[in-house]
């Protein structure tokens, strides 16, 4: 099943994803279940924008937040949110699940990453920012937790939109 949607410009074709996604969610389906396409990163028809409005949209936001961000070329600052899907953007064969990252951080320096548990993410790999402290931001990756300190954010991009280039091999029940 599909539609198709005529749009006269870049801003009209951005509201209308804006909107479809919208209505998707408020029909209850998951963002989980949502893929936004675009050919682009920058641009207004691009990843980086889409996601900026959706997050605006669906994930505002709140009094007294704790908040990561991170800067991304040719379009500013990218905010992470708790209830925010992301992107892994480079495999990383040594993260830290939360569970190893809480040992270091509780053994006054006496562990490091060699010590504990370790786990690997992928290049595409999507989640959901489920915690953000003072040192660390956690992302549920399918049913494990991991942890990402301000220096490993550098690694992730909001996902709600993703280029059309990261979702080769991506499955979706609902692509806008």
């Amino acid at each position: 099943d599909w539609d198709f949607y005529e749009c006269n410009d870049d801003e009209e074709i951005t509201k209308k994803v804006v909107d479809l996604y919208g209505k998707m969610r408020n029909n209850h389906i998951k963002k989980d279940d949502i893929l936004i396409l675009s050919a682009y990163n920058i641009g207004a028809c691009g990843v980086n924008i889409i996601n900026q409005l959706i997050q605006e949209a669906w994930n505002p936001p709140k009094k007294d937040e704790k908040i990561f961000d991170r800067k991304v070329p040719k379009f500013g600052k990218v905010v992470f949110r708790v209830g925010d899907r992301v992107i892994n953007t480079k495999n990383n064969y040594s993260a830290l699940p939360y569970e190893s990252w809480l040992q270091i951080e509780e053994s006054n320096g006496l562990l490091s990453s060699d010590d504990v548990e370790t786990t690997v993410i992928y290049n595409g790999q999507r989640g959901d920012v489920v915690d953000i402290q003072d040192k660390v931001m956690v992302v549920k990756f399918d049913e494990q937790l991991i942890a990402f300190d301000k220096l490993e954010v550098y690694n992730l991009l909001l996902a709600y939109a993703i280029s059309c280039h990261k979702s080769q091999g991506s499955e979706c029940g609902h692509v806008i």
